[in-house]
């Protein structure tokens, strides 16, 4: 290793362990890595680069062709998300809401310094992700909508997971037959 490699590397560790110390006793946090088979038609899109009527054009749609071309094959059919849960513990709403907010915007900002793109998740966001985990071999997109809740009777868990509860009770029915 060179000089500015272990430089780089050191500048990168360094800079990974300042943010796991950004975390105090009182925020819990949780990495997950998530590995998921990518909807070809869906995965298909987010390949596109976008014609920009320039002199680059050719190379944008000979680089989507091979894109393509690795999708058809199966080579990066799985789309790789790390994520970042945390949480505090809190008296009610009214006073983890403040706390959580700033935590989120010092952490997109740590991110930022690190040179890493983060978002944060909304509540569907969330639980669309979770209804892709449950129904991982299914391909089915997710119907939800917040106003449904109330006039239906029904929790944001029947939603997601609904049919691999459905699958573990016929399962479970079936052994005691």
């Amino acid at each position: 290793m060179d000089h500015c490699d272990y430089h780089c590397c050191t500048n990168i560790f360094e800079g990974w362990c300042d943010f796991l110390n950004y975390f105090d006793s009182s925020v819990k946090f949780q990495l997950s890595f998530m590995n998921m088979a990518a909807n070809k038609d869906t995965y298909g899109q987010s390949i596109e680069i976008p014609t920009q009527g320039d002199d680059f054009d050719n190379i944008r749609e000979e680089y989507t062709d091979m894109l393509r071309s690795q999708l058809a094959r199966g080579n990066n059919g799985l789309i790789k998300t790390k994520y970042l849960t945390f949480g505090i513990e809190a008296a009610n709403v009214r006073e983890a809401k403040p706390r959580l907010d700033r935590i989120e915007t010092d952490l997109l900002n740590n991110f930022k310094r690190l040179g890493v793109a983060a978002e944060p998740l909304n509540g569907k966001q969330r639980l669309t992700l979770m209804h892709g985990m449950f129904h991982i071999d299914e391909h089915t997109d997710f119907n939800f909508e917040w106003e449904w809740l109330v006039p239906s009777g029904l929790s944001v868990k029947d939603f997601t997971i609904y049919a691999v509860l459905n699958l573990l009770w016929l399962s479970t029915t079936q052994q005691q037959l």
